[in-house]
């Protein structure tokens, strides 16, 4: 499992060089925007187990692995920043399918929290 943040700065064309690899999936995603890569981890997890990101500023991101079944993943994704409400979305995927979901935090940035399963 892979889990990373990218912060996501409008009216931008600078792309972290760490994230070339998923330039074009970024592009699609927030065209004129330019990317930070906040953090990065990797880890071998098994079901039930999760996998934390820490974005710093009170920010983190969770990603439990439910279920890997006959290649499809069921990823359970948190996002808390401070003591609000967490943001909590579970995803059914193939594995080795990067996805992305955005959040909007509290002092108007936004982030994009990129996750994989192999």
């Amino acid at each position: 499992m892979t889990v990373f943040a990218i912060e996501a700065e409008p009216n931008s064309s600078a792309i972290d060089p760490r994230l070339t690899s998923v330039r074009v999936q970024l592009r699609k995603i927030l065209p004129d925007h330019g990317f930070r890569l906040i953090e990065s981890r990797s880890e071998r997890l098994a079901a039930g187990s999760t996998l934390a990101c820490d974005l710093g500023a009170g920010r983190v991101a969770e990603t439990t692995l439910e279920s890997d079944v006959d290649g499809r993943v069921t990823l359970r994704c948190t996002f808390q920043e401070g003591d609000a409400p967490p943001f909590q979305t579970v995803v059914d995927a193939p594995e080795n399918q990067l996805f992305f979901y955005e959040r909007s935090l509290r002092d108007g940035a936004r982030v994009l929290i990129g996750v994989g399963a192999r």
